[in-house]
């Protein structure tokens, strides 16, 4: 797979989750407010269920996975 995929992947899941679609790649989605703590809880078990592997919290921080291009380099380094 690779990063557009990805990508459109990860879009897909954010927009299954929240019904928005100006989502900026390269916004926090926390400190933003696109997403709330249950919401990012969701989005990370969505990720995990596609690409196969497990997103720790330590990797959200230190890789800052809460900003979707992050998250696109991230899996695509993982897969």
């Amino acid at each position: 797979m690779n990063k557009q995929e990805i990508k459109a992947k990860l879009y897909e899941i954010l927009e299954d989750i929240k019904d928005e679609t100006n989502f900026d790649e390269n916004a926090p989605l926390i400190s933003d407010g696109v997403l709330d703590s249950l919401e990012l809880i969701n989005y990370l078990t969505q990720i995990e269920e596609e690409f196969g592997f497990e997103v720790s919290m330590e990797d959200l921080e230190e890789h800052k996975l809460g900003v979707i291009v992050n998250m696109v380099e991230f899996l695509a380094n993982k897969l």
